[in-house]
């Protein structure tokens, strides 16, 4: 006959052994398994932070949200637009108005969030250039087209000549041309802003002259760095002219302003030429 006791707890004990001592099981964070993407990812991201530093571990973050936040943004962009289709004969003027504004806004928010991205990607070496021979004269010309808002439109005057094949990341260097165009209009209102397309020997030149206030030598010389705002800039993130400058960098080209308080602006970029090399004439 088997002898059976219980403990304190009520647990019965078969021939008069101790019961097995019960184990809880610990729900606490979760371990990444050694070796999988997440735990290399974050094993990586750790790495570059403890040797850049607190900065660019937020630099980091704040890459990680920009792309997060670019879905639901493009999705209002889409509704937005399919609302204006819908009711550009039946909207009252206010509603018009209203619409317009969210479209501005939302490719404010979407040109700050790109500029993130990559300003992440070129401070981690990860920028990647789809590069292919293309007119740039075309380039500029989309740029003016995408940038200038109706009522600014005859405020710009091209000087394109015959144009200048060029091998570039067409969208990026687009985007270099849309932030002078833009930087010009908003600082030089009410006063014409000259485009003009040079070559000069193996070298493309592409410069944007404004009317403006003007740069002061200091002014000048910080123009280009992380984050700089001048005096009297409310909107924008500070980076699109220091992401502008890597970016032509990244083509093998330079960048640069001519300016004096008064007298107006001349910011300039140049580039190697691909003399010889048919283009794509890419969408006009």
């Amino acid at each position: 006959m088997t002898r059976t006791s219980k403990d304190a707890g009520g647990n019965q004990d078969a021939g008069g052994t101790q019961p097995p001592e019960r184990v809880t099981p610990a729900y606490g964070v979760p371990q990444l398994g050694k070796g999988t993407r997440r735990d290399v990812s974050e094993s990586a991201a750790a790495a570059r932070a403890a040797v850049a530093g607190p900065a660019a571990a937020r630099d980091e973050h704040i890459a990680a949200l920009a792309h997060d936040l670019r879905g639901p943004l493009g999705n209002i962009a889409m509704d937005v637009s399919l609302l204006a289709e819908l009711l550009v004969d039946e909207a009252s003027p206010a509603v018009q108005r209203s619409l317009r504004r969210l479209a501005h806004n939302a490719d404010f928010m979407d040109r700050m969030l790109r500029e993130l991205l990559d300003l992440d990607r070129l401070e981690t070496g990860q920028l990647e250039l789809r590069c292919m021979a293309v007119d740039l004269a075309h380039v500029v010309a989309n740029a003016v087209d995408r940038v200038a808002p109706t009522y600014d439109r005859d405020r710009l005057v091209l000087e394109l000549g015959d144009g200048a094949v060029v091998l570039v990341d067409r969208v990026r260097i687009e985007r270099v041309i849309e932030n002078l165009i833009r930087n010009a209009l908003k600082y030089a209102p009410r006063a014409p802003v000259i485009v003009r397309l040079e070559v000069r020997g193996a070298r493309v030149w592409v410069s944007v002259l404004d009317h403006g206030a003007g740069l002061t030598v200091e002014q000048a010389r910080r123009v280009f760095d992380r984050h700089w705002r001048g005096s009297g800039i409310v909107a924008g993130s500070g980076l699109g002219l220091y992401i502008s400058r890597k970016i032509v960098e990244a083509h093998g080209g330079r960048m640069g302003v001519e300016s004096s308080p008064g007298r107006g602006s001349r910011f300039f970029f140049d580039l190697p030429g691909a003399a010889g090399t048919p283009a794509n004439p890419g969408p006009r």
